[in-house]
Order: C-alpha cells, then structure tokens, then sequence
C-alpha cells in the first residue's frame, strides 16, 4: 500500500521520485504526479497520483534548497506526513485558517528529487497509480529534446 506516512515501497528505487506534474485547479484541487523513471521513456506502470481536494496552503520548492531540521516530526518515506513543522508553526503569519475553520489541518510533503511540495489541508490525500492512457495523456510541456 501507497499513502504518508507510510515505508512506500511499492514506489521502487531507493531515491526520491521524480515529481513530473503539478496541477491546481479553480475549486483548489491539486494533483501531483510522481515517477521512479526518467519521464516519457520509463515504465507507464509506475506513475503515481497524489490528489488534495482543497487545501489552505501548498507551496513548491527546490529540493537542492532544503534544510534538515530535527525539530520537525514527520513519518514516511517520499510521502511525509508531518507531526510538528516550522510551516505549521507559522501558519497564522500567513493565513487566518486554523483547527477551528475549516478545521483540523495537517502538513503533508511530497519529496521529490529536484522538487519537494508542502500541503496544508483538513482532507485526506488520496494515491493511486496511474494507468497506461491516463500516462500518455500527461502534458510535459515543451519537447526539451527538440533542438531550434
């Protein structure tokens, strides 16, 4: 079984994943797609999505950039769950939501190689592996291969 806080094994190789999607709609869903292989040449069997049905705060950042801290609590290996974090704790500077309204929040991390994706929200992520078709029809963006 796939999901924070948990060993995650079933997500292959020893290194982070490769986050290769991120996505936020109007209602503030936001979807990432995660892969262990290179993307557009690797197995279409072992791409992840992780979905957030709302949330109060989600931010992106650069992986090379991250700080260990022992004063954070998480558990889990490439999906974290945190029990204490600094972003949690300085929650109020940046919005008004707290346990109260909307209610019961928690920080979840995405840890990615290169990208690593913080989410505060009262609902509980959803994982799921992604079929073959649902693979192909991921946007990368401009063809990076492509000289001109």
């Amino acid at each position: 079984m796939v999901g924070f806080g948990l060993d995650n094994v079933e997500m292959g190789r020893q290194i982070a994943p490769l986050v290769v999607s991120l996505t936020d709609d109007i209602d503030h869903n936001l979807k990432v797609v995660v892969t262990q292989s290179f993307p557009r040449e690797g197995d279409p069997d072992d791409y992840w999505e992780v979905s957030f049905a709302g949330y109060v705060l989600f931010m992106e950042r650069d992986e090379s950039y991250m700080v260990p801290d022992d004063y954070e609590v998480r558990r889990g290996r490439w999906l974290e769950v945190f029990e204490r974090s600094r972003l949690m704790d300085h929650l109020p500077s940046y919005t008004f939501a707290d346990d109260l309204f909307p209610g019961p929040l928690t920080h979840y991390c995405v840890c990615g190689e290169d990208h690593v994706v913080d989410v505060v929200t009262t609902a509980t992520p959803q994982v799921r592996l992604l079929t073959a078709d649902e693979v192909a029809e991921l946007d990368w963006g401009p063809d990076v291969d492509e000289e001109g």
